[in-house]
């Protein structure tokens, strides 16, 4: 098996990262030629009945523009985790790896549609128990399609709002899931950017593997700041709202946009 034991908390703790996305691609496309790199370290405490649940989190995403309607990206995220309580375990490794292609369908003067294909590579995590025995817990490959709609609300583009709807097709034993992103962002002013997110993702309880069906539910407030150099610097915080056969807490992070 892939997973014994203890690991049905400790691998619901892991999957929590791959919900602390630092940017999914926007619905407007990176211009032609230019390089998004973004860069975000986040801890994240999570409580599960007895067990807490400690995270730090690296996490690595690029958009490159192909062409003006096309957009390649991928992301690469590792963390380290410690849990306390009746199944303690350390873990530490790669927890996220994809790639993804994204095309511009539609355009009007202050909306844009666009379709996104996402390939995620399997994850396979070794847990260290005390007592030196180790079991396994990861997530399966998967193939996820979206939709995601942008809609600026005035001229300047201060105030805009965004969607995805994405499904997540599991090349494995997992449950396939239903994931969503809405975003509300603000511009107080041209050097400044404040951001609301509710982010969305509900297992369909169809796969064989109980230890990946959950669901979770969480609001991301964060605020970035410009510099002179199209450099940008970003703080925020993730709260888990709701959520079910998973570890629910409270994450902060810092991050570091760069455009070339």
């Amino acid at each position: 098996m892939r997973r014994s034991g203890g690991a049905l908390l400790v691998g619901g703790a892991i999957t929590s990262f791959l919900c602390l996305q630092p940017a999914k691609a926007a619905p407007w496309p990176q211009p032609e030629g230019e390089t998004l790199v973004i860069s975000r370290v986040g801890v994240f405490h999570g409580e599960d009945g007895p067990q807490d649940f400690d995270q730090t989190m690296t996490q690595f995403y690029l958009e490159h523009g192909l062409t003006e309607a096309l957009t390649l990206g991928g992301t690469l995220g590792w963390a380290s985790q410690e849990v306390t309580g009746p199944f303690p375990a350390t873990a530490n490794g790669i927890v996220q790896g994809d790639v993804f292609l994204q095309r511009r369908v539609r355009r009007t003067d202050n909306s844009v549609t666009s379709l996104r294909l996402t390939y995620a590579a399997g994850t396979d995590l070794s847990l260290r128990q005390p007592d030196g025995t180790t079991t396994s817990s990861g997530t399966d490959a998967a193939l996820e399609p979206a939709v995601l709609l942008g809609k600026a609300l005035d001229d300047e583009g201060s105030r805009f709002v965004a969607a995805e709807i994405g499904y997540r097709a599991s090349l494995g034993s997992d449950p396939d899931r239903v994931k969503g992103l809405f975003t509300l962002g603000l511009k107080p002013a041209p050097s400044w950017l404040a951001t609301l997110k509710l982010d969305t993702s509900t297992s369909l309880s169809n796969g064989s593997d109980p230890y990946n069906d959950y669901d979770v539910y969480r609001l991301e407030p964060s605020l970035a700041y410009t510099d002179g150099g199209g450099r940008s610097y970003e703080v925020g915080l993730r709260a888990d709202i709701a959520g079910r056969n998973i570890s629910t807490g409270l994450a902060a992070f810092i991050g570091f946009w760069g455009r070339f």
